[in-house]
Order: C-alpha cells, then structure tokens, then sequence
C-alpha cells in the first residue's frame, strides 16, 4: 500500500471503553504495535484516525487530549528504541482526530477522516490499508 490507516484505541494502543482515555495515565500500549508502526512505515507513511468523542463531550480539554497524544508518541518511542526504530521511525506520520460527540461526515465508521487522510498523502483508497 501507499499508505497504512491505524485506529488508535484497540489497534495502537489498548481500548479501556467508553468514555475512553481521558487521562494520560489510562494510556497503555498494546503490545508489539510500536514495533508494528516502525515496521510499517518502512513500506508506507502511517497516519493515525481517531474518534475521540470524549472531547466534544466535555471530558476532555484540548490541552488534555494533547497530553495524551504526546505520551502515546513518548510510549512508542520508548518501547521501539533498540529495535529498528530510527530516530523517528517510531511516529506516525499524520493524525486525524474527530472530536464530534454525535454522528458526521468525519467520524468512524463514517469516510471523512479517512478522505481527509488519502488527500493529504495524494493516495487513492484503494492503495490504502486500513487496520
């Protein structure tokens, strides 16, 4: 593919539920997927699609949910390093997060996030793979 779409709850890192993670603390990686990410992006750019409902809900500030995406990086780094990570190969390359607490155009299951994702990386859905 020209490029990998990874789910972050229950694909990067472990799903705790709803609400889901509103605090940095409750943000636990799931085994092997930063390895998994390092790996990937050896073939293609991984961008991160995310709903997090949570903010639009009000359980979440902006500066909280920013938090939280800086320790993911921090976590993956961590848990790459001294395998085939290079200095950045344990990031992604693209973060699409949809706050909205109720149904739209650019939340999961929903394509937006996902166009919004092909277009930037000028990548046709179909030389896409989504996890």
């Amino acid at each position: 593919p020209k490029l990998w779409l990874l789910d972050r709850d229950g694909c990067i890192n472990a799903d705790v539920g709803s609400p889901g993670v509103v605090r940095r603390e409750d943000l636990h990686l799931i085994p092997g997927s930063a390895g998994a990410i390092t790996r990937l992006r050896l073939f293609a750019p991984v961008a991160v699609v995310t709903n997090q409902s949570a903010r639009g809900k009000g359980l979440l500030s902006a500066a909280g949910l920013d938090e939280i995406h800086e320790r993911l990086r921090h976590l993956i780094a961590s848990a790459a390093r001294g395998g085939l990570a290079s200095e950045d190969g344990s990031r992604w390359d693209g973060l699409y997060v949809c706050e909205d607490a109720l149904p739209s155009s650019r939340k999961k299951p929903a394509a937006g996030m996902l166009l919004e994702a092909l277009h930037d990386f000028t990548c046709e859905p179909s030389e896409a793979v989504m996890v």
